[in-house]
């Protein structure tokens, strides 16, 4: 459960071996205010937008994130620069700043961004922003530094 937190509309895989994965849908875009009825509200102020066309048209043709558990079962790992932005725009739509920090360093690289990744460094940016909690303000402050140094800036 603590694991899923701030990923309530995940699915859960496990293969053969043991192993267990998170399945989540890229195509729910995650929002921090009321959107009206065209969200789903999730615990924490989390809303799911799921009929978002211009959030759509930004996804490659396979529209979720794969998360390979930890096999401590304590962290998820991220394979893409996409799948560790999702995961930190969620930890920060649920006010979960200690997540959101640890899972910062996994956001930077030295290559212009995809579409879907631009789109996903916007929706951070504009979840920090209605954020006034002092945690908020030190992950913002760190989101920053590290976007200061990528081809975003």
């Amino acid at each position: 459960a603590q694991l899923l937190r701030c990923v309530p509309h995940a699915v859960l895989l496990e293969d053969g071996q043991g192993d267990i994965s998170v399945l989540v849908s890229a195509a729910a875009r995650p929002l921090v205010s009321a959107d009206g009825a065209a969200a789903e509200r999730l615990p924490g102020g989390c809303l799911l937008r799921r009929n978002d066309a211009a959030w759509l048209e930004a996804l490659p043709q396979a529209r979720h994130y794969l998360y390979p558990v930890h096999p401590s079962q304590s962290l998820l790992c991220s394979s893409t620069l996409a799948s560790s932005l999702y995961l930190l725009l969620l930890t920060l739509a649920h006010r979960r700043y200690d997540d959101t920090l640890r899972l910062s360093d996994a956001c930077s690289a030295d290559t212009r961004p995809s579409a879907e990744e631009a789109q996903l460094w916007r929706a951070v940016v504009e979840a920090g922003l209605s954020d006034s909690h002092p945690e908020a303000h030190a992950a913002r402050l760190k989101l920053w530094l590290l976007q200061r140094r990528s081809p975003l800036a």
